[in-house]
């Protein structure tokens, strides 16, 4: 596969006016021409310029970089990652893994992450900080299609794992959620993520899943009661927004909805039972206070 510059900016997060003056002042790339004199980069580029920025982020000064060789290149990321204790190091072996298609290298990666911290904090600090880039590489069509599922099937599988894995019991003041994302709405990776917190904490999780509607929420509430629902997304449109919340809490007229996004909420005060989460942390310390 060949990348563009632009591709390697986005990746690598340096500019592709940066790159370009590497390329004539240092050498540090050679590419590939189109027939249109576009530039065009190979995997082992894209390895490079990933390597390079991990030097330059941990204060190596971009002259000495460049005068390493590939193999002193790799060394000097080695030797990095072995004596740092920088979450980003494993969010990029992770993504370097879901550009490779490589399982077993996923698999190391996020290994040797909860070695390093817990499973908990790994999850946090590594798996949601991957998570929140791989959507960004998906929405500006950097990641395929193919990387995109293959990643989200080593995902799903170890979340499950470790949500299987929570053996606390729940206490008496413990709360219930229902976990669903809206009808048509199908990433669940974000959701299984907060079912493992919430578990974690010894709280009640009936996970809906994906694409549920509505009726079928009121239906969940006809049959026990629920606490909180929880989504990670609702349309992303005001009039959509004001729309789905409007006929959400019609049927669920007394429940709390948290939603843990980024998304911008309008007009919050036409919704008093709306719970935004900006983030992890913040949704870590909704926890902590129910």
């Amino acid at each position: 596969m060949l990348y563009s510059i632009k591709d390697l900016e986005v990746f690598s997060g340096i500019m592709a006016h940066t790159i370009r003056i590497w390329e004539i002042r240092y050498k540090a790339f050679i590419p590939l021409r189109t027939d249109t004199n576009m530039r065009r980069y190979t995997e082992e580029d894209l390895k490079k310029i990933l390597n390079i920025a991990i030097l330059k982020r941990n204060g190596y000064r971009i002259s000495k970089i460049l005068k390493l060789d590939n193999k002193e290149l790799k060394n000097k990321v080695f030797d990095i990652y072995t004596n740092s204790t920088d979450p980003n190091k494993y969010v990029d072996s992770l993504v370097s893994a879901m550009i490779d298609l490589d399982e077993p290298k996923f698999s190391k990666a996020f290994s040797e992450s909860i070695l390093f911290y817990t499973l908990e904090e790994a999850i946090i600090k590594v798996l949601f900080p991957f998570i929140e880039r791989t959507g960004i590489l998906w929405q500006t069509d950097y990641v395929t299609t193919v990387q995109k599922r293959f990643v989200t099937y080593l995902l799903r599988q170890k979340l499950i794992v470790a949500i299987d894995g929570q053996l606390f019991a729940e206490a008496e003041e413990s709360k219930s959620f229902a976990l669903f994302l809206p009808n048509n709405k199908y990433n669940e990776i974000d959701l299984l993520l907060h079912m493992y917190l919430i578990k974690r904490k010894g709280h009640k999780a009936i996970y809906l899943g994906e694409s549920v509607t509505v009726k079928e929420l009121d239906k969940l509430t006809q049959k026990m009661e629920i606490d909180y629902f929880l989504t990670t997304t609702i349309p992303a449109t005001e009039d959509k927004q004001e729309r789905y919340l409007t006929s959400l809490f019609k049927v669920l007229p007394n429940e709390q909805l948290i939603l843990s996004s980024s998304l911008e909420i309008e007009d919050t005060e036409n919704f008093p039972n709306l719970i935004l989460v900006r983030d992890v942390n913040m949704f870590r310390e909704l926890l902590k206070s129910i």
